[in-house]
């Protein structure tokens, strides 16, 4: 049996809600319902009352979801008891592609130079969306992101971060010549842009739905995963992208791009150090922890 059928049936237990239970575990609600099926079968018992108009567990419902938390319990005990048998500490990092260009090279540096111990590094780059379900599903043990508003954060732990800005750029080749623009004078030109999910790209068509706009007003997109190729591509010429400026700093600083604001458009994208709500650092994640704070001259981490 896997453990997260489990974790299902104590979700669903817990707030009476298929939907609610889709939310926080990240599945569909067809699998939430398979998931529950598979458990009735298995155990030969009606787990969840359906009469209602939520749904509750029936009297054996509660005694499989009490004894599946005892289980989990166990479960957490063993794979703790087996990390601490590996002779070097494993650190599973997630983080976006912008950050990880921009940011994460002279961290690391910096940590690397403080640590005393020898981590085994595992480093991931996802959009923000998937960042989370793999936090929660404890795939990933620490994270930083950006994301805009309203992205559900729910039951994990966060420190924020120094917020990052975002801007149009373009080759001078393209004559732009005004800093702050109309949305409507950039919208003849291709537009390079990133994967959906991606916090860039969230961002970009909240303010074109604000405008009554969308991604496609654009004459043409083209979607690179690459960034690097992304900036090369603008670099010579052939269109625009809504990027972090952060990203393009060195770009920026020797003309080979230039900058341009649209007016109305909101630039502002959070920054969030995240963790999964069971997490507890260890001395490496504290030493990690201070390298960022260090970095961004945030305030002194104190995490437990």
């Amino acid at each position: 049996m896997e453990s997260n059928y489990l974790k299902t049936l104590i979700v669903v237990g817990k707030y009476g809600n298929i939907t609610r239970a889709s939310e926080i575990l990240h599945v569909s609600q067809p699998a939430i319902s398979r998931r529950i099926k598979l458990l009735e079968d298995q155990f030969g018992q009606v787990l969840l009352d359906r009469s209602g108009t939520g749904v509750e567990l029936t009297a054996a419902g509660k005694i499989v979801a009490d004894k599946a938390v005892q289980m989990l319990e166990l479960e957490k005990e063993l794979i703790s008891g087996l990390t601490t048998v590996e002779t070097n500490e494993k650190l599973t990092f997630a983080c976006t592609p912008s950050f990880g260009i921009a940011h994460l090279p002279q961290i690391m540096r910096d940590f690397m130079l403080k640590s005393s111990a020898s981590p085994d590094l595992l480093f991931h780059f996802d959009v923000p969306r998937k960042i989370i379900a793999g936090l929660n599903s404890e795939i990933y043990c620490f994270s930083v992101f950006e994301h805009t508003e309203g992205l559900n954060l729910t039951g994990l732990q966060t420190i924020s971060l120094p917020g990052d800005e975002m801007v149009f750029v373009a080759s001078p080749k393209l004559e732009i010549s005004e800093e702050e623009i109309e949305i409507d004078d950039v919208l003849h030109h291709t537009l390079y842009g990133r994967h959906e999910g991606c916090c860039s790209r969230s961002l970009l068509e909240i303010n074109l739905q604000n405008n009554g706009l969308s991604i496609s007003s654009f004459e043409r997109l083209i979607i690179y995963d690459d960034l690097h190729l992304l900036i090369d591509a603008i670099s010579n010429g052939d269109g625009i992208a809504f990027l972090s400026k952060d990203v393009v700093a060195k770009e920026l600083a020797t003309g080979n791009l230039k900058e341009f604001k649209v007016a109305g458009f909101s630039l502002a994208r959070n920054r969030s150090l995240v963790t999964p709500s069971n997490f507890v650092h260890s001395n490496i994640t504290k030493q990690l922890t201070e390298s960022i704070f260090d970095y961004f001259k945030a305030q002194p981490f104190c995490g437990k």
